[in-house]
């Protein structure tokens, strides 16, 4: 599944001296090195030929040297194709991958990568992935993993700390200027830890999950943020399919956390399914409220 943050245009540009951004389905990233160029996600199968066409527009003999993937989602890994079918074609060494540890076997070919790294920061360039995407992160998806708020929030404000100059967004356009940044990643690790830190106040009481889906909300000064608009995830889900709930409380619960992630990704399709009936109905429109209730058992 991919995230579509309405920004898709396919349009390329150099945003800094030396830095193509292309705004796909997820953005895609190239930084001219001296040498070479290094891609900063690749975007997917579906946007290969999209982003060779646009890199070689732009520095049209520079060999890919590096391809760094944020993380393993097939939107963001899957765009090297053809640059290394270029490198066979004229001789040059193929891409180097620089990844998480978990991805897949055939993504595990990786080498210290301090020496990318040193060239990238000089620049103030952040590029977090999907830690941030123009939207209510994605923390509590019930058709996702578990995610932890708080590691999460964490990690945005050691980001935030660092005062990047250019920030490269796994979905959505780039932000520039670090006062800008700085105010984007601190406000979603806010949100972040309001969530945690309201629930577990919440559970400490010694109220059900029910009662923790309605009185838990997203703080009211970040409501309308642009950039923390529930357009992927529902904050309902940040509760519980986070660890917050799922960890500390599974242990009490005689509904099995398997199957109220199965409930909530079924609430999850019907309500989108109800609000683009609801937009098709009557454009002009806002979507209905998709407020439910979950037993806890």
């Amino acid at each position: 599944m991919h995230h579509d943050d309405g920004t898709h245009t396919n349009a390329s540009e150099e945003i800094g001296e030396g830095l193509l951004t292309l705004k796909s389905i997820a953005s895609v990233n190239a930084l001219d090195i001296g040498d070479g160029l290094v891609m900063l996600d690749t975007g997917g199968a579906f946007d290969r030929q999209t982003v060779h066409d646009a890199v070689r527009g732009w520095r049209p003999e520079a060999p890919v040297r590096a391809a760094v993937c944020s993380h393993h989602h097939v939107d963001h890994v899957l765009g090297t194709a053809l640059f290394d079918a270029e490198a066979a074609d004229k001789g040059w060494e193929r891409p180097g991958v620089y990844a998480p540890e978990e991805l897949p076997a055939h993504f595990r070919r990786y080498e210290q990568t301090g020496g990318w790294n040193t060239v990238i920061n000089r620049r103030k360039v952040l590029h977090p992935g999907d830690l941030f995407i123009w939207a209510l992160p994605n923390a509590g998806n019930p058709q996702k993993v578990q995610r932890y708020l708080s590691d999460w929030g964490t990690a945005l404000r050691q980001m935030a700390a660092l005062r990047p100059e250019i920030l490269l967004a796994g979905h959505g356009l780039p932000i520039f200027g670090a006062d800008c940044i700085v105010a984007a990643l601190t406000d979603t690790a806010e949100l972040l830890e309001s969530v945690e830190s309201h629930t577990l106040a919440i559970m400490n009481q010694g109220k059900n999950l029910d009662t923790c889906l309605h009185e838990v909300t997203v703080p009211a000064h970040l409501a309308d943020k642009p950039d923390l608009q529930a357009v992927y995830d529902h904050p309902q889900f940040l509760p519980e399919n986070a660890e917050v709930w799922s960890v500390r409380a599974d242990v009490y619960s005689p509904t099995p956390p398997s199957t109220r992630r199965r409930w909530r990704a079924t609430c999850c399709v019907m309500l989108r399914l109800q609000a683009n009936r609801a937009h098709a109905a009557s454009p002009a429109t806002t979507e209905p409220d998709s407020t439910f209730v979950l037993h806890s058992g």
